[in-house]
């Protein structure tokens, strides 16, 4: 612009002229002439002047900004409109003037916003992803620390573990017949843009991948949602694939014993060639099955701390995204060669066996294993800023008096308590204010961060999960005593689910206890079984007649009881309306709702059934009919 207004005045270019070649504007151009026209000996102030109508100094809005960066770190960060809200709580706290749209919205402006966002090149607005309340506290020095605890403890046990040669990394991933469709080009404007794909929510075919440290794979495992495994199944997946079945399509204990059955057999894993297997502690992969043959065959089981496979985990670190995308453009193109033909389970395989070879590269391997700090073993490896995230849950260990016991804390802690531990960090916030009410009041000392209130004190002795070597005797006895108590408890369940089922005869009994107890000794009461010795039954044995009770055979064996509705003149053909064994005890017998009547002839007539009774008192008890009889050889249907 100096230059501009040189050549204007000193040498007698035009507004124009100077300004096309000084790449100015003209009309600033002529504004600037002016100035300098009427005060020719004076400097002339040419910049703009951007801080006219600024709220905050440059160290006000870089304490805003941490404070915002420090909360996006947190899981915690701020929206757009929180921003705003929180510039105009923070102006106000300072007691700076602001516009006078600011104090009627009560929050700062977008043109603010947007300026604030443009000073800042650090600041972007993005879209978040979602992460689980479990997942963000999980993650914590002292869960991570004992990880490494036990892998460094292991590694000092065999020199391969420490140099990375018999070091894998095993997990699971679903992968489904319906893709996620990539992008694609299309008309620009339209609202809506679609994608083929084979089904709505698709069908989920588990594959199970196993890594090592060097960079080497281990041929997949594939489980089908299917009750027997056939061979085509695997078709186009890479060579070795192991395929199993199950009717869910999920890992279970019983197929991850095979899958380790498979592990043994492509790593040669023995006592003299020990391995180390790193795998996360779900359920399916603790049986005690499981971990006595990887005891039998040398292999060392360490299992991650809960929810930090996303930090700890080389394949998801590192190789399943990449794994992910490559799968989905396999069935796109797929799609794209079968028009019309719809993805099933038995494609997967292909698809699979094309995205394995371009994600399970060396460098991808490697690289997931050195981010992990896995090989090469580093402990050191995250940060404070990654431990950010779980420091909303950080919470002080409450002080009591050594004369208070545990239960004693647990009865006399009131909810009173509780809200005094919860507001004392606002009130050192408060405090701190205070103090520098001479100085600019930063964002943290205003709200803080966010932090999780004190937790009430629980007698849960709920025990949980974290990081083990699940080979090493301790930890495998305690497996064992915990899989004993479950079957314990399943076996009790079982055996009160059936006296529960023995001891309620009807569907809805609405009688008093008595009623019932008299009741079930009626009905288990004079009853004999009519196939012990049939030469003393020929007495149930006639010919029916109208209104009497008969036990039709049918074939093989199978019996109804039924009711005679009619004789023919010939009597040889009868109308039978049958019943129904009841649900709860097979020897009352009921009408159905829908009377189901047929024809017979007198040969499907075993037996003539003396006359029924009806047992209990109420109307709906009254339908059940007891004929005397222990049919309980017999299958009366």
């Amino acid at each position: 612009m100096k230059n501009a207004v040189k050549d204007v005045i000193s040498n007698h270019m035009s507004l124009r002229e100077a300004a096309e070649r000084n790449d100015v504007k003209f009309q600033t151009l002529a504004r600037y002439v002016n100035k300098q026209k009427k005060s020719p000996n004076e400097s002339i102030h040419m910049k703009p002047k951007y801080d006219t109508r600024r709220i905050f100094t440059d160290e006000q809005e870089s304490s805003l900004v941490n404070y915002v960066l420090q909360c996006s770190k947190m899981c915690y960060g701020k929206s757009t409109k929180d921003v705003r809200i929180l510039a105009y709580e923070l102006a106000i706290a300072n007691n700076v003037n602001v516009p006078k749209s600011w104090k009627d919205n009560k929050k700062a402006g977008v043109d603010w916003l947007n300026a604030f966002i443009k000073r800042h090149s650090n600041i972007s607005i993005r879209q978040p992803e979602g992460c689980s309340l479990s997942r963000a506290t999980s993650f914590n020095h002292h869960k991570v620390n004992a990880f490494f605890d036990n892998l460094e403890r292991v590694m000092q046990r065999c020199d391969s573990f420490s140099d990375g040669s018999r070091v894998y990394n095993i997990d699971e991933t679903a992968t489904t017949t319906v893709q996620r469709s990539n992008k694609i080009l299309a008309q620009k404007g339209v609202k809506q843009i679609s994608k083929c794909t084979s089904g709505e929510r698709g069908s989920l075919v588990t594959t199970c991948c196993i890594i090592n440290a060097l960079g080497n794979t281990v041929p997949p495992v594939m489980v089908f949602p299917r009750t027997h495994f056939k061979t085509h199944m695997i078709q186009g997946a890479p060579a070795g694939t192991l395929g199993l079945a199950n009717p869910s399509g999920w890992m279970t204990s019983e197929l991850f014993v095979d899958v380790i059955q498979h592990f043994i057999k492509h790593t040669s894993s023995s006592v003299d060639r020990p391995t180390l297997l790193i795998m996360d502690n779900h359920e399916s992969h603790l049986s005690i099955d499981c971990i006595n043959l990887a005891k039998e065959h040398g292999i060392t089981l360490l299992t991650l701390p809960p929810h930090c496979s996303n930090r700890l985990q080389p394949l998801d670190v590192s190789v399943y995204a990449s794994f992910k995308a490559f799968y989905n453009a396999a069935i796109d193109s797929w799609m794209l060669r079968h028009p019309g033909v719809p993805f099933t389970i038995y494609q997967v395989a292909e698809c699979v066996g094309v995205a394995f070879e371009k994600s399970m590269t060396p460098a991808n391997i490697k690289s997931g294993f050195k981010k992990c700090g896995i090989y090469p073993f580093d402990r050191n490896i995250f940060t404070e800023d990654d431990f950010l995230i779980s420091s909303v849950t950080d919470r002080q260990v409450p002080t009591t008096s050594t004369n208070m016991g545990h239960e004693e804390i647990g009865r006399d802690k009131t909810d009173e308590m509780i809200e005094d531990e919860f507001s004392c960090q606002k009130e050192q916030n408060l405090h701190t204010t205070k103090e520098n009410n001479s100085g600019f009041i930063s964002p943290e000392q205003l709200l803080g961060y966010p932090k999780a209130a004190p937790r009430k004190f629980s007698q849960n002795n709920r025990r949980k999960k974290s990081s083990k070597i699940v080979t090493d005797t301790p930890e495998k006895l305690a497996l064992e005593e915990k899989q004993k108590e479950r079957e314990r408890k399943s076996s009790l369940k079982k055996s009160k689910a059936t006296k529960r089922q023995f001891s309620k005869l009807l569907e809805d009994t609405d009688t008093d206890e008595e009623n019932a107890e008299s009741f079930v000794s009626d009905a288990s009461s004079d009853k004999w079984d009519p196939l012990e010795d049939l030469e003393n039954q020929q007495e149930f044995l006639g010919r029916p007649d109208t209104d009497s009770y008969v036990l039709v055979k049918f074939n093989k064996n199978v019996f109804y009881i039924g009711k005679v509705l009619e004789v023919f003149k010939d009597e040889k053909e009868f109308e039978i309306s049958f019943l129904r064994r009841g649900e709860k005890n097979i020897n009352f017998f009921v009408f159905p709702n829908r009377p189901d009547i047929s024809s017979i002839t007198d040969d499907d007539i075993k037996y003539v059934l003396p006359t029924p009774r009806s047992v209990g008192a109420t109307k709906r008890q009254n339908r059940f009919l007891d004929f005397g009889i222990s049919f309980d050889n017999l299958d009366v249907r």
